[in-house]
This record gives C-alpha cells, structure tokens and sequence, in this order.
C-alpha cells in the first residue's frame, strides 16, 4: 500500500497520464525500491524517443564491455549538432547517471525527467534556451553486475550496480588518467559538447542527518575566479533558495573527520573527479549526492527536484552562463601566473545551518569500546563551521609554448581528446628551454586505482638543451585549453600526468658503472677538474652519512660528471618561455 502511494505522488508531481502511456512507466514508478536495469533504461529511452521527435538515443562510445554509452538529446527542435544547437543560443546541461551503479537514483530520476520534458506542455518554454544531455548508465560493466549486498549501509534499492568497473576501476578517479574506455568515451562527449553544466548523480556514505539531498560543488578557491564568483554569488544561492522553497533543503556534501557537529569540510575535487575535469574546462560542475539512510523513493524524488531547478536556472539565465564562461576563457588566455597545487587553510571557515541528529556514545557488542551512533529522537538546528578555504601551494608560470615527444603516444592521444591543439616539428630540433628536474617524489605503497600514484613531487627549473625529433609536438599555450593543459603538463599538479605514472621511464638509469672499475676514473676526473674537484670536497666536508661510503662518493662523482646520463630524471617536457 506504501508503494501505491509513492508511486502516485510521483506520477501526480510530474503530472504525467498513466493512463495513455502505459509503457513509458518506469520500473521504479511500479515499484518504488526498485531500480531500472541496463536493458530497461536503454529500452525506455528508446520508447521515449519514439514518442517524441525532441528526443534522440545515440551511441556515445565504447564502454567496457559490448554494450555502448548511450547519450540521450533532449531538444526542442529535435537538433543533434552542438554547434547547431550552440547557434540557437541554448545553454547545455549533462547529466552522468551509473558511474557508480550501486548508486542509482540518477538512474531512474533522469528516465521520468525526460519523459516530462517532452510529454509535459509545461516544459517546452525551457527547452527554448537549454538543451539536456544525459547519458543515462555510464559504468554499464558496473551496472550489470547487478547483487543486493555491495552497499550494506545503503537503505534501498532492491538491488543494484557494482561501483567498479569490470576492470575493478573507480571511474570518478579515472577522468584524467583515462584508463577506461568509458572515460576515453565520456573526453569525447564532453569536448563534442562543451557543456556550460555538468550535473553528476550519486549517493553519500557516512554520518547520519535530516536531509535527503546534499550537493557538492566544485571547490571555489581552485576555479577560474570569474567562473568561481558567479557560480557562488548567484548560481548555487539560487538553487539553495528554490530546493527551500519546495520544502527539500539543501546543505553542502558532507565530508567531515568524526561528526557534522565539529564542522563540514569542503571537497577538494582534483581533474580526477568529474566536477574536477568538468572545472578546468570552466564548466559548472555539480555532484548531487542524496543519503544513503533514507529511503529510496525519497532519493529518487530529491534528485528530480534538484535537477528540474538546475535546468530551471539554465533556461533563465542561459545567455548570462554562457557569456560568463567566455569571460572565464579570455581571463584564462591573458592570466599569467597558474596555482597548479592547493593546501587546506585550517585558519578559516564560514558558518553554515546544519538540521542533524545528536550523536551519542554506547557500549560495541563486539568490542570493548564505545560505538558512535546518531539519536534520530533528538534532531538538533544550529550552526557548524565548514571549512571551505583553500590557497595555493604550488604556483607556475605560463610558458608560451610546451614541447612534448611523440612517443609519449598516450598522453598526446589525451590531450587530442580533450582538444588541444598540437602542432608537430618538421624536422629534428635541438630545442633551448627550461626542463624539470625531479629531485624527490612520494609513491603510495599500495596501487591506487590501477597505478602507483605519485604526490609531494619536488622539482628543480633548470635551463639546458634538449633533443627533440621530426614529429614531436609543439604545444602554444595560447588556446582556450590552457588550464587543462598546465594541470596535466606541470608535474607537480596533483593529477598531472607524471604523477600518474606515465613518465616513470626517466626515473630509473638505464647505464650505470661498476665500482672496481670506475674508481681509477673517478680519480683522474677529480685530478682533471678542479670545479669537480672542489664540489666532491664540499661533500665529503658535509654531515651527510652517505659520504662515508665508497660506494656513494664513487656515485656523487658519476652523478656531476660527463658519464651521467644527461636526461636521467629529466622531464621531458619543455617549456620554451620566449
């Protein structure tokens, strides 16, 4: 009886007639804890679409397994052409669904939001200045793994999607590295379709409270400031306003260390994230994140609301998101100096209501410690401190141009992707300009996400010659991409493509010397070369241990002398600064 009455609220809400269209009920409609499978999104939409000529299903890509990505175009002249549809001035909202398919109510709530978006009259008038992508399950190999137990903390569905891939990938840390195809499929669609918002659905872990809903937004401090100012001045206050007055409030995602009463901390969301690679192309990046506690039809109906007022946004004020974003472009194109890298400031934070639940102590039955647990009789209001300010740590400078070799074939096929424009050397070049250096670097112990990922990355800038081939890559920095250009280029950005591992050949020798026989050549170099000679002096004169070793005074000698291998921890991307 329960379900009954879900079922038709929700029908009543998107005042949709059962009656006519039978077929176009979802599977959560007639059961609301359950969730649509693949086969029956993509058969929903394809009915849909036969209803509707604003409504078109095509093959995005390759995903990981046979089936493809689909991506769904709602527009009212039925137009399947970015460009065409860029030309009728309408802003472009996409909408990731699936990508971690034991989160589904992205799933289910974009399937009757699209069917009211064009079997609703009501609707129409938006779709005159906005046009919806969605791509209805993005982690199809996910998806299809289907169990009821993966999410044991998660109150409903019935059953659902596995989180990884079918490779065992996270896809929302796979965005800049690309080891899936879905994320090679979904660089293609965004970039087709540069979309002024990104709206990824998902569902929280962790501390206990009153809302259905939260939403993470990309963090303000890293954005181009002309994006960060309007996206957070009028933008997110907007939808705060209007998630309230539809009795659904909304709070910030929230991330804390132990409780919510001790405050709430501010998603750091590097490229890897999808609001992170949606960011440095100055899109507007959301991350709606329902509760996993209640209950699912609530999730899903949270996750309609919040969607129909960003599309509701979008539509009346298109031209004002679209010129903001050419702003944010040209600002970029003139900025000299990047922060590639930023730092948590413990020092600051706002105030924020927060409607929580107290928490509270109890003996484990399994432990002879106290449990935490939060008392639902005792909901509480009153204001927390969130943590939202972050500050450069790490700052470059523009180069006019970056050089790349081409047999880094991998990451010059990311950076096609993601559209930026390269142009190749004619004949081979030894090329001036100042390199990298890698001094220290940490890697974590255990793989993380299919790699060895590595952080606190230290450089020294040093000026010098390189070899550069007829094919190589010349990269000029003036080019609307530049933000993603510097982040996956600098070594020392957090989601970089050396700190993803894929230029860990320059980190290890490949010739060496051996002792017994290089010693007497140490000594006539030193004998030789009096700079050499008083370098080796200061260093045995020096507190370091290592120069107690034969082995280590023999190295420090290779290491400065013209024996070393002269691209050893060399990055081999150039900056050319002229």
């Amino acid at each position: 009886m329960i379900r009954i009455i879900v079922v038709s609220y929700i029908l009543i809400l998107f005042n949709f007639n059962i009656g006519k269209c039978q077929s176009l009920l979802t599977p959560f409609e007639l059961d609301s804890n359950k969730t649509a499978t693949y086969q029956e999104c993509i058969d929903f939409y394809k009915t849909l679409a036969r209803k509707s000529s604003m409504i078109h299903v095509l093959s995005g890509g390759h995903s990981d397994v046979s089936f493809p990505i689909h991506i769904v175009v709602i527009d009212k002249d039925g137009l399947t052409d970015p460009k065409e549809i860029r030309n009728k001035k309408r802003s472009i909202i996409l909408i990731n669904n699936g990508i971690h398919p034991g989160e589904p109510e992205g799933i289910d709530a974009s399937m009757i939001f699209a069917r009211k978006m064009v079997l609703d009259k009501a609707s129409l008038a938006y779709l005159n200045r906005v046009t919806i992508i969605i791509i209805p399950i993005y982690n199809i190999g996910g998806s299809l793994l289907r169990n009821s137990t993966s999410r044991v903390n998660q109150n409903g569905p019935m059953a659902y999607g596995f989180r990884g891939n079918r490779q065992n990938l996270d896809l929302n840390r796979d965005f800049i590295k690309c080891d899936s195809k879905n994320a090679k499929t979904f660089s293609n669609i965004f970039n087709q379709w540069n979309p002024d918002i990104l709206i990824d659905n998902h569902t929280s872990d962790g501390a206990d409270y009153t809302y259905n809903i939260t939403l993470l937004a990309s963090q303000r401090n890293k954005l181009n400031v002309i994006l960060g100012d309007y996206m957070y001045n009028k933008f997110i206050p907007s939808i705060y306003a209007s998630m309230n007055l539809l009795n659904e409030p909304l709070v910030p995602y929230v991330n804390v260390e132990d409780i919510p009463d001790h405050g709430i901390y501010d998603f750091m969301d590097s490229p890897r994230f999808s609001s992170g690679y949606a960011a440095i192309h100055n899109s507007f990046a959301f991350m709606i994140e329902t509760h996993m506690l209640k209950s699912y039809h609530l999730r899903v109906k949270a996750t309609i609301t919040l969607m129909q007022q960003f599309m509701y946004y979008a539509s009346s004020h298109a031209q004002e998101i679209i010129d903001t974003r050419a702003d944010a472009f040209k600002y970029d194109l003139h900025l000299k100096v990047f922060p590639i890298s930023w730092k948590f400031d413990e020092t600051q934070h706002d105030s924020i209501w927060f409607s929580g639940y107290e928490a509270e102590y109890k003996s484990s039955q399994i432990h002879s410690s106290n449990r935490l647990i939060y008392n639902r009789t005792r909901p509480y209001v009153k204001k927390i401190p969130f943590y939202n300010k972050y500050v450069p740590q790490i700052k470059v400078e523009k180069p006019k141009f970056y050089i790349i070799p081409q047999s880094y074939d991998r990451v010059i096929e990311l950076l096609k992707i993601n559209g930026v424009k390269m142009t190749k050397l004619n004949v081979d070049t030894m090329i001036f300009g100042s390199f990298y250096k890698i001094l220290h670097y940490k890697t974590t112990d255990l793989p993380y996400e299919n790699h060895y990922l590595h952080s606190k990355i230290e450089v020294e800038k040093i000026n010098m010659k390189y070899p550069y081939l007829k094919g190589d890559y010349l990269i000029h920095t003036d080019q609307n991409n530049i933000r993603f250009i510097i982040e996956t280029l600098e070594p020392q950005a957090p989601d970089s493509y050396f700190a993803w591992n894929y230029f860990d050949g320059i980190l290890m020798r490949k010739e060496y010397f051996s002792d017994y026989l290089f010693e007497d050549k140490a000594y006539q170099l030193l004998e030789e070369n009096a700079e050499l000679r008083n370098l080796f002096n200061q260093y045995i004169n020096s507190d370091s241990l290592s120069t107690k070793n034969l082995s280590d005074r023999l190295e420090f000698i290779y290491n400065h002398s013209v024996y070393c291998e002269p691209y050893f921890n060399i990055y081999p991307v150039g900056r050319i600064e002229y």
